[in-house]
């Protein structure tokens, strides 16, 4: 039985940090599994360098805990560049602590600005002792985007949230946030940009209630080889006095099948649909648009509905499948370079009001690219061209991407 149990090496971490992770108390049996599963569990937490847990004999059957912990630097700071023919120049920045004032409390500040975009994140988040692996965490984010080019206006969004993040095993995840959303339409051009935006100019209030679940067998490393991922994604936005409220549902699957030793085949698929809870046309921005990475050879909101060029309508529902294949032609464990062969398909459907270009017809393109894993992050060039296409779909057939080819 325990007697007691002392913490040592914990100058910085306070000792509630460190006790909140035992499943034991004073006076508790204690036996020795409980010993390793009390080290795996302060070693996951990432905020010691080294754990060691040891029993000290006081008298027969009475033992106390010692356990010794030696603190490590918890702080980091990150900063990165992505350069794309899709999303432009962007730069990406970060400063994490993960055991702030010693509260074993994680702290993150994000930005990432592009050509068309400026987000600021602040995240801050903790354990939910309630739930085994839970994390309870707060967040703010502050977003401008340009989307003048493409669907005639500009959009603020300023958002702040509460959720609840927890391991229900080994490979499944779960998320449940509540969010405040606060969004601000600036109008550009009043003759092309679409009704539902122009009768939403200025600022609208609602809230989301989010789900998500995220089931995961990658293999670990920085290219995904084998194993499968899905993710199914459901949002509620709450209809108030400026918006009328929607129900979304987004699933997503990647499955990759690692062949033979140097060759890599892999299937994505997404699925969504969005309905209004009002019956109303539902808001550009909180429909499914489609091109890009997810149908190469079309330019970023280069398919679907529209009524012009810079009227961009996009989708109530979208379906789109990607295959490739990819053969590792410059074998090197650290930096190799493949050779990747793709044909992509998709399909965005269904508004409540009809816009000016607006066939349902199935897309599909198929090209290749080669990756390279460089020191300084991924480097991805593709060549896409489309096979099934209309006529008012805006093409783009070759893409580079530094830091983001996927």
């Amino acid at each position: 039985y325990t007697n007691q149990i002392n913490i040592v090496g914990n100058s910085r971490t306070y000792d509630h940090v460190i006790r909140r992770e035992l499943d034991i108390v004073e006076g508790d049996a204690i036996y020795p599994n409980q010993i390793n599963d009390i080290t795996n569990k302060l070693r996951s937490l990432g905020l010691f360098k080294s754990v060691k847990v040891s029993e000290k004999i006081i008298e027969d059957n009475i033992v106390d805990l010692i356990i010794d912990v030696e603190e490590q630097q918890t702080g980091t700071v990150s900063a990165g560049v992505s350069v794309g023919t899709l999303e432009g120049f962007s730069i990406l920045g970060g400063l994490k602590e993960r055991n702030f004032y010693g509260t074993g409390r994680s702290l993150e500040f994000l930005l990432n600005t592009s050509d068309n975009s400026r987000e600021l994140t602040l995240i801050t988040s903790d354990r939910f002792t309630p739930l085994e692996d839970g994390q309870l965490s707060y967040n703010l984010n502050y977003e401008e985007q340009d989307l003048s080019q493409s669907s005639s206006y500009k959009l603020n969004t300023f958002k702040s949230g509460v959720g609840i993040g927890y391991k229900i095993n080994n490979n499944l995840f779960h998320n449940f946030n509540i969010e405040y959303l606060l969004k601000d339409y600036e109008i550009t051009n009043n003759s092309t940009v679409a009704s539902s935006v122009a009768n939403s100019s200025g600022e609208n209030v609602s809230f989301l209630i989010k789900n998500n679940f995220r089931y995961s067998t990658l293999n670990k490393g920085f290219i995904p080889k084998e194993g499968y991922y899905f993710n199914y994604n459901n949002t509620i936005e709450t209809p108030t006095s400026s918006s009328n409220g929607y129900f979304r549902n987004t699933f997503t699957y990647k499955n990759y099948t690692n062949m033979s030793d140097r060759n890599i085949f892999s299937l994505q698929a997404k699925l969504g649909n969005v309905i209004s809870l009002n019956n109303n046309d539902i808001l550009s921005d909180d429909k499914f648009s489609l091109g890009g990475r997810w149908l190469r050879g079309f330019d970023n909101y280069g398919v679907g509905p529209r009524n012009s060029r810079t009227s961009y309508v996009g989708g109530n529902n979208v379906v789109a499948l990607k295959l490739d294949f990819s053969r590792e032609i410059i074998k090197d464990s650290n930096f190799p370079v493949f050779i990747n062969l793709f044909n992509d398909y998709g399909l965005l459907w269904e508004n409540k009001t009809k816009p000016t270009n607006n066939k349902n017809s199935l897309r599909a393109s198929a090209g290749f690219g080669i990756k390279y894993y460089s020191p300084i992050g991924p480097i991805g060039f593709s060549w896409g061209y489309p096979l099934l296409d209309e006529d008012y779909d805006i093409k783009r057939m070759f893409l580079f991407s530094i830091g983001n080819i996927d």
